[in-house]
């Protein structure tokens, strides 16, 4: 009891003290671009992903029960049914060291990109406030959906149907 609640507070904390920079532009709520590293230390940028197909940015933490529900059911068939949608995942654990990280994924066999936002930095822009957050952005850049769970509708999002 006394874990869940250190843990509860430091989520507070963390998401409480961190500045709200959206990372929408105000025009058609354009995603911000952003550079960030893979656990296996490959740099990805949003902005290479513009013009070519939709991305589905996961905002995560180790630490979180519904976070870990969730990047399990994205590691197992879904990551394959998005892939075969055209839409590329990228995962992004948020204010956690790379040991860590490594630990988990390890641990129960996720292979999935995963970048690390140590800083909580591109979380702050993207003004995420819990997790899991999901968030949509179709080719063109723009954020389409954005809430803390999986958009089961994702295809009629992308597709406009």
């Amino acid at each position: 009891m006394k874990k869940s609640m250190a843990a509860f507070l430091v989520f507070i904390f963390m998401f409480l003290s961190v500045p709200f920079a959206h990372a929408k532009d105000s025009s058609e709520d354009m995603a911000g671009d952003f550079k960030l590293f893979s656990v296996s230390h490959k740099e990805y940028t949003l902005s290479s992903y513009k013009g070519k197909q939709p991305v589905l940015l996961f905002f995560w933490t180790t630490w979180c029960p519904f976070c870990q529900a969730e990047i399990k059911k994205m590691a197992g068939s879904k990551a394959q049914e998005l892939a075969d949608a055209g839409i590329e995942v990228l995962t992004i654990n948020i204010g956690e060291p790379k040991d860590r990280v490594m630990k988990f994924l390890i641990n129960h066999k996720i292979n999935l990109t995963v970048l690390l936002d140590e800083n909580s930095s591109v979380s702050s822009a993207y003004s995420i406030l819990g997790v899991p957050t999901f968030c949509l952005v179709d080719k063109q850049g723009k954020i389409i959906f954005e809430e803390n769970t999986f958009p089961e509708n994702y295809k009629k999002l992308i597709l406009g149907k």
